[in-house]
């Protein structure tokens, strides 16, 4: 990930005018590949009331030989320590629910449990690649709602390390079929 949370300074010129972005926070991302997969949640927040919190979620159905299994890489960037799950890490996505428009997943590795609640207010319509050509649609919002809850799991006991609520969370939620639930119950 080229970086979780960075600030911003600068103007870009618009038809309309100047947009200023100065104490601004930033995110940047790298996808690989020339299509995007059947089914995926994608999110990433860091416009939290507590600096320095950044959150990204991606649970993606992912082709494998002549099957499919669902995958997850999800960060949380918490004063300037980082929270991995991902598949290849070892954690487990141990619920997920979506509806038209929300999301709520559990994933969990041995030490820590990070919970998430999405939602979705009037996506955009962007174009994206299927086989190399900008021929598919996502639905991606800007002002998406996300709620991150992490716990520190040990002894039997569970710490709360943060309880987050934002309301300017980038949100894709594709997954209309419901083919995203834990491997256990495909």
């Amino acid at each position: 990930m080229p970086s979780m949370d960075h600030g911003l300074t600068g103007i870009i010129e618009t038809h309309t005018g100047q947009v200023r972005f100065d104490e601004g926070r930033g995110y940047a991302e790298k996808d690989w590949g020339r299509s995007f997969p059947q089914a995926w949640i994608w999110a990433q927040c860091n416009s939290f009331a507590q600096p320095g919190v950044s959150v990204t979620v991606s649970v993606v159905r992912v082709p494998w030989l002549r099957s499919a299994f669902t995958g997850v890489i999800v960060g949380v960037l918490l004063d300037g320590r980082l929270f991995r799950f991902a598949t290849y890490t070892g954690a487990r996505l141990e619920y997920l629910k979506t509806a038209e428009g929300t999301a709520e997943l559990v994933v969990a590795d041995e030490s820590h449990r990070l919970s998430v609640r999405l939602s979705g207010a009037a996506p955009g319509t962007l174009r994206s690649p299927v086989l190399g050509g900008m021929a598919g649609t996502v639905y991606e919002t800007l002002t998406g709602e996300m709620h991150v809850t992490l716990e520190a799991l040990g002894n039997g006991r569970r710490e709360t390390l943060l309880d987050a609520h934002s309301t300017r969370a980038a949100v894709e939620l594709m997954d209309e079929q419901g083919v995203l639930a834990p491997d256990g119950r495909d």
